[in-house]
């Protein structure tokens, strides 16, 4: 299921005055899911769409900020959801990306989605919503999905709404707040002893040493994370939603671990978020015919002579993105993820590569527009294998 018919179904189905409303969070996610399908277009990223956005390389300020340039132009709304373990594993191999982890004793979604406002020139909001499996619900939670006289549809809208979560925060991006600070110059600054540039360069070197590159970082590393780090912060801050700052309240009140606690959770939860907005605003941004566009046509479910469900509410207009590629076994390569190694050289047979896939390439063309080149096979090779006879 979509999150698009997540958010439609927890919008469209749950019934005025319904007391699972009555909690401020659960109000403030229903109120989230009606803006975004009033206003947003909707797009839903497969494996092949997400292989695609990380074929960006974005491993210095300079190219992150050019691509933001590119495809913050000009003022739209979209939101753009995919399966969160699918993104997370196809965009790790994102280049010059430093994965996160979730904050102890949070759970990975089974969807997420991002509502991206863009302003034009260069400015946008970026706020996250997303949907947990049944699991996540708790015992008070069903005792009202069983309410009695409840219809299979405000069952149905109920258990979703309550699976849906959000935060207050969102990020908002401002490229005209960057001064263009060098790595050389950040250097200087940190060997002045810039109180600045230090935090950065620790909260960068904490980043490393959950990473996969672990114990292997090294202090050129932590620096140069640093300087990203300060760049990247320079022209995206934290931001929050005063329509949500009651079910802040009741958050901090319920659990007893205070504002500041729910507020540093509802931070955490954009960690690495900027970056993977523009990797797949840069994907969607493609001319030509490398992203296909699978549009589901706007239709009504509803009906007469039958028991009212899921089925009785509308199917919003939602564009399924993936690669267009014929060649199935480089699809099959791609839609490997991270696991693949995508790009690696085949090793030499008699003097020539063996035949492997080389990984695409999204980037920012001299004209300001957004190209893709596909990822095709290198080497003429095949490696042998040798089959034992019994």
């Amino acid at each position: 299921m979509y999150l698009a018919d997540s958010l439609r179904l927890a919008a469209s189905g749950v019934p005025e005055g319904s007391e699972v409303c009555a909690t401020p969070m659960v109000a403030y996610t229903r109120m989230r899911a009606r803006e975004i399908l009033e206003t947003c277009e909707l797009f839903a990223f497969t494996r092949s769409a997400l292989a695609v956005a990380a074929d960006l390389r974005v491993d210095t300020p300079e190219r992150l900020e050019a691509i933001a340039e590119a495809v913050l132009r000009r003022p739209r709304r979209v939101f753009l959801e995919a399966p969160h373990l699918d993104r997370r594993d196809m965009l790790s191999t994102l280049r010059g990306f430093v994965q996160t982890d979730l904050p102890a004793g949070r759970y990975d979604p089974a969807r997420v989605g991002l509502d991206i406002d863009c302003k034009g020139d260069g400015r946008a909001r970026i706020s996250s919503i997303w949907s947990f499996g049944r699991a996540s619900i708790s015992r008070r939670e069903r005792r009202l999905l069983e309410g009695l006289g409840r219809t299979r549809l405000e069952r149905d809208a109920i258990g979703e709404l309550l699976r849906l979560g959000t935060t207050v925060c969102s990020i908002d991006v401002d490229l005209s707040r960057s001064d263009g600070l060098s790595l050389e110059a950040f250097n200087a600054r940190l060997a002045a002893g810039d109180p600045e540039a230090r935090t950065f360069c620790r909260v960068a070197g904490e980043m490393l040493a959950r990473g996969p590159r672990g114990p292997g970082a090294t202090e050129r590393d932590r620096i140069f994370e640093g300087w990203r780090a300060y760049r990247l912060n320079q022209v995206s801050t934290m931001a929050i939603d005063n329509r949500g700052r009651e079910g802040i309240l009741h958050l901090a009140a319920a659990s007893g671990r205070g504002i500041d606690a729910v507020m540093t959770d509802a931070e955490r939860d954009l960690d690495g978020e900027v970056v993977y907005a523009l990797a797949m605003l840069a994907a969607l941004e493609i001319e030509g015919r490398e992203i296909r566009r699978k549009e589901r046509a706007a239709v009504s479910g509803r009906g007469e002579g039958r028991r009212v469900s899921r089925r009785d509410i509308d199917t919003d207009r939602l564009a399924v993105l993936s690669l267009d590629i014929s060649d199935r076994a480089m699809m099959r390569e791609i839609e490997k993820g991270a696991a693949a190694g995508r790009g690696d050289p085949g090793k030499a047979v008699g003097g020539k590569r063996v035949r492997h896939p080389v990984r695409g390439h999204l980037f920012r063309a001299r004209n300001g527009k957004i190209v893709y080149r596909k990822p095709h096979w290198r080497g003429g090779r095949i490696a042998r294998t040798i089959t034992r006879v019994r």
